[in-house]
């Protein structure tokens, strides 16, 4: 969808006169490539070069539009990790091993994965699941911001 308004937009400018200011430009530009790394999130193929490729913004372009997140790959690295934590405290995934939520979110060694997780979050992912329980909710119905939030207290 993204990809389609930034088509219809960039045809729309292109014509006459009126541009897309640089701001504008950069802000059409990161939505397009944020819409490709969220469609290709679990794809181990998703690197810098084939986003550059796909989206037609130069890999000096993607390190400033990404400037702020630490980079690229460490914007998709902070998306891969929520998504796998959203995955993670789901009840529809209870019975699924880790290794299978994280090759499903892009993370191919579960060693990487735990070192990730416990650096954005300050646990481990099997700490978290052993907090959220059984299907029927989370501690104390606080959620996973609840859940991560305690962890980290019990450590000090």
């Amino acid at each position: 969808a993204l990809l389609s308004l930034y088509s219809a937009a960039r045809s729309t400018v292109s014509f006459g006169p009126a541009r897309l200011s640089a701001t504008s430009r950069q802000t059409v530009d990161r939505a397009r490539v944020v819409a490709l790394i969220e469609r290709d999130l679990s794809s181990a193929r998703l690197t810098v070069n084939r986003i550059s490729d796909q989206t037609g913004v130069s890999r000096s372009a993607l390190f400033r539009l990404f400037e702020a997140d630490n980079g690229v790959a460490s914007f998709i690295r902070m998306r891969r990790l929520d998504t796998f934590r959203n995955d993670l405290v789901d009840p529809r995934n209870q019975h699924q091993s880790l290794a299978i939520l994280s090759e499903a979110r892009g993370f191919h060694s579960l060693s990487t994965l735990n070192r990730a997780f416990r650096q954005r979050f300050g646990c481990t992912p099997t700490e978290v699941r052993a907090m959220t329980g059984p299907p029927s909710g989370y501690v104390d119905g606080t959620g996973i911001e609840g859940v991560i939030g305690y962890l980290r207290s019990q450590r000090g």
